[in-house]
């Protein structure tokens, strides 16, 4: 199963179980659920809420917010004037800090957007948002803190703890060291262009200073002359060292490494189309391989387990079209990307991932668990169904340790309380054959449903464009 490296920040688990929840338990739950109107009437119901309350390692209802990518609550949490925008967790992580970390671009633009924002605030071992935002090759989120134009500047002279060889590096450092090339000509670029600002405000400052305490009136004059050409040969001299990068820049030479490179952000932008053009371009391209500013294969695993934990089935069709791909390949933590599609229930990868002749269902992680005992741990009863109705031989009978005992899937879903994918499993058990026909009955109805509904649904969707066209016309005139 795939998960986090140690210092991984992850978010506390919102609890199913309802009993004696406050007010504040109730507001921060529905903050992490993404539900904005919710949280607006829940604010209204409750006026002498406490916005800041804290939960389990110090979250609040922001912190959760922001951690999980959901601005519309975020937008609402900002604008209520009690709040604290800077609250510290229990490893001194702030919202924009978990904002950038996992790379919401949205929630970054609106906290960047508030002055009361501290977006140079670090963690625990000295780790700035910018820094986990370099470390994750968050381009973009990257781009906007340079480009925010706070008056206080960022900050790219703290250097933060990298656990690989516990040694604290700079963000810039850090790109390097990881290899995100993007990233590097960006932050060296921008701080080429304050150091040259500096400088430039320096000399002038000098001169002008000088000029001040200057006794000839000719020598001003003459030191005035000089300090405009010198104002505008640095003007010069930055303008042309933006251009060389720039043209550095458009003018490198693509490498398989850099291609392969390019595929991860497609892939992080969900652009299948851009995928295949790459793939198109480069042939010799090893896409088994994790991303290129890792040393080895780590938690995040190939493209395709990125495509496969982000739901993208267009882009999972398309590196599966790939001929060198690897279906089977598993991460660090021995996940495949057929396990990580089934933990994360994303079921129109689990069903392209099944239809490939090479892919094994049985594989299984470190922890000795594979996809069916996950799912019985997890209880996602649409996945159960369709890896036992595939036309790979499915074990039953492989017990995985869990807390010290050893449960086969069956047992798992009884003592997990998913007492409908349990009785599945038995009925699987006694009589493969009649429980693979009736899912395999039950998924073709489900998909002449699907395929009934799409149609009207166009119409649905086409109608309400349309009258969406009409109002706005009706306001412009």
């Amino acid at each position: 199963m795939t998960r986090d490296p140690p210092t991984r920040k992850s978010a506390p688990v919102i609890s199913a179980i309802v009993r004696f929840k406050s007010h504040e338990q109730q507001f921060y739950e529905t903050c992490g659920r993404g539900d904005a109107l919710a949280v607006e009437d829940f604010l209204c119901c409750h006026p002498r809420l406490r916005i800041n309350w804290e939960g389990s390692n110090k979250w609040t209802a922001l912190h959760l917010a922001c951690y999980n990518g959901h601005a519309g609550v975020v937008e609402v949490l900002i604008s209520l004037p009690e709040i604290d925008l800077n609250p510290r967790t229990d490893s001194h992580d702030t919202p924009f800090l978990l904002a950038c970390y996992q790379g919401n671009l949205e929630v970054v633009k609106l906290l960047l957007g508030d002055s009361r924002c501290k977006f140079n605030w670090a963690d625990e071992d000295d780790r700035t948002p910018i820094w986990w935002a370099t470390y994750w090759g968050r381009v973009k989120v990257v781009q906007w803190i340079l480009g925010c134009g706070r008056r206080e500047g960022v900050n790219l002279h703290k250097p933060g703890r990298y656990w690989m060889d516990q040694a604290l590096h700079t963000p810039e450092v850090i790109a390097d060291k990881v290899e995100r090339t993007e990233l590097v000509w960006l932050l060296e670029a921008h701080r080429t262009s304050v150091e040259e600002g500096e400088r430039q405000a320096r000399e002038i400052l000098g001169i002008t200073s000088f000029l001040v305490q200057g006794p000839d009136s000719r020598l001003k004059a003459a030191t005035a002359a000089k300090a405009a050409t010198t104002a505008a040969l640095l003007q010069t001299k930055q303008t042309a060292a933006k251009a060389a990068t720039t043209a550095a820049l458009l003018q490198t030479k693509q490498t398989a490494k850099e291609a392969l490179q390019r595929v991860y952000q497609a892939v992080d932008a969900n652009d299948a189309d851009e995928v295949g053009k790459i793939l198109e371009q480069t042939s010799q391209l090893n896409l088994n391989e994790g991303r290129p500013s890792d040393k080895k294969m780590g938690i995040e695993g190939t493209v395709l387990h990125i495509a496969c934990r982000k739901n993208q089935p267009e882009v999972v069709t398309v590196l599966l079209g790939h001929a060198g791909v690897n279906v089977n390949q598993r991460n660090s933590y021995g996940s495949t990307p057929l396990l990580t599609a089934c933990v994360c229930n994303n079921v129109k990868v689990v069903k392209i991932l099944l239809a490939h002749p090479q892919v094994d269902v049985n594989i299984t992680d470190q922890e000795g668990g594979s996809p069916l005992w996950w799912m019985a741990y997890k209880g996602y009863l649409e996945v159960v169904e369709l890896l036992l109705a595939s036309s790979k031989e499915v074990l039953l009978e492989v017990p995985t340790t869990c807390a010290g005992v050893s449960k086969t899937p069956e047992q798992m879903a009884n003592s997990s309380g998913h007492f409908e994918v349990e009785q599945l499993l038995r009925g699987y058990r006694l009589d493969r054959g009649k429980v693979v026909k009736e899912l395999q009955e039950k998924e073709a109805k489900r998909k002449n449903t699907t395929e009934e509904r799409d149609p009207e649904d166009k119409k649905r969707q086409k109608h309400d464009e349309e009258e969406r066209e009409r109002e706005r016309e009706k306001e412009t005139q």
